[in-house]
């Protein structure tokens, strides 16, 4: 019996590395799901139900996908069901395909303002799962999605669509970064939007009467002295729904400081890969507050990372100063959330 030849050496690191990574995520993991079953038989409103089983969901989705990383080194890009998607896609279901749990969150109830019902994923390969099911009008996908491009993705989609069968496909980026549109429209997207997410701007999405139009936010340009948070942004969302900016809040406090820790032992063992998506997901999740200057250092050090600097320790000392104002204003906001 022929044997297959061993993985070259940066492979067989790879998938070692990706191993002891999924183990330390999925003990945390299987913690939380534990603590939302306990969760689940106490005395909740429908809100508090709903909201315990959308991270259910997001905690399950994460377990599956720790249990799936050693895979991430070695596997092919993500590819399409080969047999199409059944009958009966629903007029108003959307589908979030985004990281960062804060970001996800934010689309969902904002879709759900619309009249819009949304389901969230956190992965390319959970929303090409998902898309299999068929029940779905559109997906608004993460154009920076980690575990593969999204670009790539859904030109295979493209291809495997039925005719007269065209799912609408909504590209996301975290800031309208030149040539971004361009790449997302050429890869088959019908539309693209910059975050921060904004009501207006999704409804104006959503109600075109065909899916080949783009929408794209008024970019704001923040100045040299800006404040810490958008006092419009924190007063969009305070409209949004109760309660709303508060648990926000709480849980851009708890994501940002595990992640900023995260970054710090990244930094330590000179991870810069693990380093620069950190980086990109704080400084999507800050987008939502209009943070804009927090929003520049998670970039400054993205660049950094990009360019080979070595000076990364004063990039990330920046980003924690920032993050430190950004959470002191969040907290004059919201004067019932925890210290």
């Amino acid at each position: 019996m022929r044997r297959k030849p061993p993985l070259p050496p940066p492979a067989d690191e790879a998938v070692r590395a990706l191993g002891s990574l999924s183990h330390e995520l999925r003990g945390p993991l299987n913690g939380i799901v534990g603590g939302l079953e306990l969760l689940r038989d106490t005395e909740l409103s429908a809100e508090q139900r709903r909201y315990v089983e959308l991270i259910s969901s997001g905690s399950e989705a994460l377990l599956e996908l720790a249990a799936r990383l050693p895979e991430l080194a070695t596997r092919a890009p993500v590819e399409p069901p080969q047999t199409p998607p059944t009958p009966g896609i629903v007029g108003n279901r959307v589908l979030v395909a985004e990281e960062s749990r804060v970001n996800q969150m934010i689309a969902v109830e904002q879709l759900g303002r619309l009249g819009l019902e949304a389901d969230a994923v956190g992965s390319v390969a959970e929303m090409v799962g998902k898309l299999a099911q068929g029940k779905y009008a559109a997906v608004m996908v993460d154009c920076r999605l980690p575990d593969a491009d999204p670009c790539l993705t859904v030109l295979t989609l493209r291809r495997a669509e039925e005719k007269g069968r065209r799912v609408r496909i909504i590209g996301v980026a975290p800031e309208d970064r030149p040539g971004e549109r361009e790449r997302c429209l050429a890869a088959g997207m019908d539309g693209y939007i910059a975050k921060p997410l904004r009501l207006e701007d999704l409804r104006a999405l959503f109600a075109l009467g065909s899916s080949t139009a783009a929408a794209t936010p008024t970019p704001q340009a923040p100045e040299p002295e800006a404040p810490a948070v958008d006092a419009g942004q924190i007063e969009s969302l305070r409209a949004e729904a109760p309660g709303l900016l508060e648990r926000l809040v709480e849980l851009f406090a708890e994501s940002a400081t595990k992640t900023l820790q995260e970054m710090r032992d990244a930094l330590a063992r000179n991870d810069r890969r693990s380093l620069a998506a950190a980086a990109h997901m704080l400084k999507g999740s800050s987008s939502n507050f209009g943070a804009h200057r927090m929003m520049e250092a998670c970039q400054a050090l993205e660049d950094a990372i990009s360019t080979r600097v070595n000076r990364l320790e004063t990039h990330l000392d920046t980003l924690v100063a920032e993050y430190r104002l950004v959470d002191r204003a969040l907290r004059a906001c919201t004067p019932g959330s925890s210290a």
